[in-house]
């Protein structure tokens, strides 16, 4: 097990790294609105923390125990206000607040890319996104969605889904916009990216308000 951990953990690290140097502009711009306390979920070895301004207070939720440790690294190089590591799924995160002294809207944001590919419930995740936020809060999110039914990508999305679910359980071809707007916010506002690099799998940017 923990050979398989290690080998996941090395798997995510490289796929953040790659993905910072085709998205590094659009999470600059989406990051650069995070004030008061942040929670991400899914952070990984935290690919996502260099563009976090340094005034916040983090929480990253990350099961896996040697990612969790990457994480914490990164949090304390950033030196944020305070940063803390959360060693539980995500989909349990609402569970988990009241036992660990955390109240439900106690987050001005939170953060979420490249995680409900993968998670078992995309819905438990985003009513647990929902119970972190405070009344106003924003969901940020960044994920690989499914290419329009019928179309060339899909059917490789589809070819190569076998093979993704050695990636962390992933699945290329899941609608998680569609889970997005269904969970219950406010306003979500998101905007599609296609990359030349991975041309199998379109991605939503975007924001949702509680």
């Amino acid at each position: 097990m923990k050979i398989l951990d290690t080998l996941y953990s090395m798997i995510i690290e490289r796929s953040g790294e790659r993905m910072n140097r085709a998205l590094g502009a659009e999470k600059k711009e989406l990051f650069s609105k995070l004030s008061g306390v942040v929670v991400e979920i899914g952070p990984g070895a935290g690919a996502n923390l260099q563009y976090y301004p340094r005034s916040i207070a983090y929480a990253g939720v990350e099961p896996v125990e040697a990612l969790a440790r990457r994480c914490e690294q990164e949090a304390s190089r950033c030196r944020f206000v305070s940063s803390n590591i959360l060693r539980t799924s995500v989909e349990n995160l609402k569970s988990y607040l009241r036992p660990h002294d955390l109240q439900e809207g106690y987050a001005d944001f939170v953060v979420c890319t490249f995680v409900l590919c993968s998670v078992q419930s995309r819905m438990d995740v985003l009513l647990s996104a929902i119970g972190a936020l405070r009344p106003g809060g924003q969901f940020l999110f960044i994920e690989h969605v499914a290419a329009p039914r019928g179309s060339l990508p899909w059917f490789g999305q589809k070819a190569i889904k076998p093979l993704c679910r050695f990636c962390g359980r992933c699945d290329p071809t899941r609608d998680s916009e569609s889970s997005i707007r269904l969970a219950g916010f406010k306003k979500v506002e998101s905007r599609k990216v296609a990359l030349r690099r991975f041309p199998l799998a379109p991605i939503i940017i975007g924001t949702a308000v509680k």
